[in-house]
């Protein structure tokens, strides 16, 4: 998973991108 932008820790937003 990458992570393009400064995330704390959300899985959620590692799904929204891909």
């Amino acid at each position: 998973m990458e992570i393009l932008y400064d995330v704390p820790d959300r899985a959620s937003t590692a799904d929204s991108v891909i």
